[in-house]
């Protein structure tokens, strides 16, 4: 299993934390939504969105791993 498919099930499982420095609210499918559509529902670009799933995706990269297994 690739493993940004790996990190995207865990956010999507509900079980990833969540960072305040993170303008994240997610436990969603990302790939039901559109970019756009979650950046203009927290009222940032879709390009800061971007920027922000790449390191929250960092940051919980070793718990999805732990979690799959």
């Amino acid at each position: 299993m690739r493993k940004t498919k790996t990190v995207d099930e865990f956010i999507a499982s509900g079980l990833a934390p969540t960072f305040d420095d993170l303008n994240l609210s997610l436990g969603i499918h990302l790939d039901e939504i559109s970019s756009l559509k979650i950046a203009s529902k927290l009222n940032i670009s879709d390009s800061r969105l971007m920027e922000d799933l790449d390191k929250y995706r960092k940051r919980i990269a070793l718990l999805a791993e732990t979690w799959v297994e």
